[in-house]
């Protein structure tokens, strides 16, 4: 019987055990519980409270990294852009010199005698040109005269412009017919031509004393000649310079006479546009010399250059335009006899 109780005493000692042990799991599973949700509570309300800033702070990240990325390139194009703009502040500073020089290249009209007067000119219709004219002195009474186009109006054009003065000066001082100064010019060009291409030119040699022009034509508008009151194109022809190694130019007397006014042109003058892209033309031009002024030559310049400029309004000039004009005093003879 007391081995029964005791048995019975273990029993219950157990089971309080048991229950103790229950009650502390139970109560040490509530409070891991108790503060594992504390723990995830504020871990969720710190992250909640802490997205937003890190969301802001990864887009000032992007933006930062997006306005440095957007001003490195502005920097480069504005250092492209400064660049460019000396490289073309440059070019302009080079074209202005060019310009310059070649404007030097123009001679002034020269003094001939109380019989002859010549009035010149010539605008490029850029920067540089590839129309020229010049005045050769030959003797005491022959004058060379020439009027040439180089085909387009490059920086290139302006090159071949003063080879081919060059050349026609060199040959003008060796062969006496203009025919002939054209032909060995031509030949030269045509073997040292690098930027192929072409030039048209009037040349002719005229004789002050004598008032005799001889004339040779490669391929340049034909000369206008105005004779008491009628206008006569000298009609001669001839390939341009530096077309064909074998070209032909002939040659033409003219025998001027007291009061005649000789007018010498690029195509410039005849291609001028208008705002209705209308050419000037020869028809114009021709009414245009009948109108200049008879027996001044800088006057009679003046009114063609005039013409062309109003007929040509508010548009670009389209090409280089030159102009010379040969006058004839009506008491050459006179003079030229005393």
């Amino acid at each position: 019987m007391l081995a029964g109780m005791l048995v019975g005493v273990g029993y219950a000692a157990s089971l309080a055990a048991l229950d103790a042990l229950i009650v502390i799991a139970i109560f040490f599973s509530y409070f891991y519980l108790t503060l594992a949700l504390a723990i995830e509570r504020a871990i969720f309300e710190t992250i909640s409270s802490t997205v937003p800033i890190i969301v802001f702070l990864i887009m000032i990240a992007v933006i930062s990294w997006l306005y440095q990325r957007a001003l490195h390139q502005a920097s480069v194009r504005l250092e492209l852009a400064r660049q460019r703009i000396m490289r073309d502040e440059l070019l302009r500073r080079d074209l202005a010199v060019a310009r310059e020089l070649q404007q030097r290249l123009y001679p002034p009209p020269p003094l001939t005698n109380a019989a002859l007067r010549i009035a010149s000119r010539s605008e490029p219709a850029r920067e540089t040109s590839g129309d020229f004219y010049d005045f050769i002195p030959l003797d005491n009474d022959r004058l060379g005269i020439v009027v040439a186009d180089v085909t387009g109006k490059s920086i290139a054009a302006a090159l071949v412009m003063a080879m081919s003065r060059s050349t026609i000066r060199s040959e003008a001082t060796r062969h006496e017919s203009p025919a002939d100064v054209l032909r060995y010019a031509n030949t030269t060009l045509c073997q040292d031509n690098t930027f192929k291409q072409m030039i048209t030119a009037f040349y002719g040699v005229l004789d002050t004393r004598t008032l005799r022009l001889a004339i040779s034509n490669a391929g340049h508008p034909y000369p206008v000649l105005r004779r008491d009151g009628r206008l006569t194109e000298i009609e001669l022809g001839g390939l341009p310079l530096g077309a064909r190694e074998d070209a032909y130019y002939g040659e033409q007397i003219i025998q001027l006479q007291p009061g005649d006014q000789l007018v010498l042109i690029s195509d410039g003058l005849l291609e001028e546009q208008n705002v209705h892209r209308e050419l000037f033309g020869f028809e114009r031009m021709l009414a245009t010399i009948a109108h200049a002024h008879p027996e001044n030559p800088d006057r009679a310049m003046h009114d063609i250059w005039e013409t062309v400029c109003q007929f040509r309004g508010d548009s670009e000039q389209s090409d280089d335009i030159t102009l010379v004009v040969v006058q004839v005093a009506r008491d050459a003879i006179r003079d030229v006899a005393r």
